[in-house]
């Protein structure tokens, strides 16, 4: 994709966890309409540094909340799905994971497409909790641009020391130079993410 700063990035965030479902031991933050807009304001500040990177091939950004699902959307836009990690389809399923155990997210490439799930529980008690969750939705959008996938430019995220590409970020972690870097001319990869 040429670096023509004319298109937007579309990111496309699906809720499966409903407002009934979710009891205080699950997300003791709560997870309602509120918190979602605030995660979704916090992943935007998070999207406008990378875009700002000058071979990023975006210029802005398009970030929508879902609560029933969409179209898988076209490469290079991303879905990404909220669950509870109890109800994920990627741990459910046994899935070897290249990274960790999940605590904060998954992402798993299917061979058909790839799956990515925040699983907003892990943020749990964060004075920060929105933040944090925001912070994991864009840990994951590393992993789906840059380590996961056939021709993946890289084999781990997870080097950084400090940032969002770190192994284990918290609500304090910022979004580096190298993680901008990294990320910023990788947006454009074109890989299918879906829902299972």
């Amino acid at each position: 994709m040429a670096v023509d700063k004319t298109s937007a990035f579309k990111l496309h965030l699906l809720n499966e966890m409903s407002d009934r479902g979710v009891n205080d031991s699950d997300v003791s933050n709560g997870w309602d309409d509120t918190k979602r807009t605030e995660i979704k304001k916090h992943v935007i500040e998070y999207l406008n540094l990378i875009i700002a990177e000058a071979n990023c091939p975006f210029g802005s950004t398009d970030v929508t909340l879902y609560s029933t699902a969409p179209a898988n959307p076209q490469p290079p836009d991303v879905l990404m799905t909220f669950r509870l990690r109890r109800k994920s389809e990627i741990v459910k399923k046994g899935q070897t994971l290249k990274h960790g155990d999940a605590a904060g997210g998954a992402t798993f490439d299917t061979g058909s497409g790839i799956v990515s799930e925040i699983f907003p529980e892990g943020a749990s008690g964060d004075a920060n909790f929105t933040k944090l969750v925001a912070g994991l939705v864009i840990h994951e959008l590393i992993h789906i641009k840059c380590d996961t996938g056939k021709g993946a430019p890289l084999t781990d995220i997870h080097t950084a020391a400090t940032g969002l590409d770190k192994a284990v970020i918290s609500s304090r972690e910022t979004m580096t130079d190298g993680c901008k870097k990294r990320i910023a001319p990788q947006l454009g990869r074109k890989v299918q993410t879906i829902v299972k």
